[in-house]
Formats: C-alpha cells, structure tokens, sequence
C-alpha cells in the first residue's frame, strides 16, 4: 500500500491552522506513564477551543492516528505547520 504521507511518521506532535482556527495533536505521557494521543483546538484571536486525550496501546497505534489525522486536516482544509 502506497503512502500519500509528506512527513516522517516517526514525530511526536503536529500543528496545523487555517485562517480562522488551529489544530494540534501530539502523543505524549500522562502522569502515570501511559502513552495517550492528545488533541486541542480552536478559534485564532478567540478563547474558545478545547481538547481531548485518547489512551494509546502503543507508539504504533499513535503514529497510525496521526497519520488519520493528517488526511483529515487536509480534507477539511487546514495547512500543515509544524512538525516535531
């Protein structure tokens, strides 16, 4: 299967942003040590937005939902800022 990915899914965390709102996922560890796939969101110049955690089995099972989310980013119109 061909991979339509322009990044290294060997990262850690992703930004996008559009002209009005902005999007983040990264997969880090929670106080207790477990991996979870962290998102947040919102408006540009506004206080609104919000975030969500997901618990990951493992790194792969992350990088595979940060691969989904780059599509879904693309499709919805938001360009690619950072990647770490």
């Amino acid at each position: 299967m061909a991979s339509a990915c322009p990044i290294d899914l060997d990262l850690h965390e992703l930004s996008w942003a559009s002209p009005s709102r902005y999007y983040l996922a990264k997969i880090q560890t929670n106080l207790f040590g477990e991996l979870e796939l962290v998102r947040a969101w919102g408006g540009l110049g506004s206080r609104r937005g919000g975030h969500m955690a997901e618990p990951l089995v493992s790194m792969a099972q992350g990088q595979v939902l940060l691969f989904k989310e780059i599509a879904r980013r693309q499709r919805r119109g938001y360009a690619l800022q950072s990647a770490v």
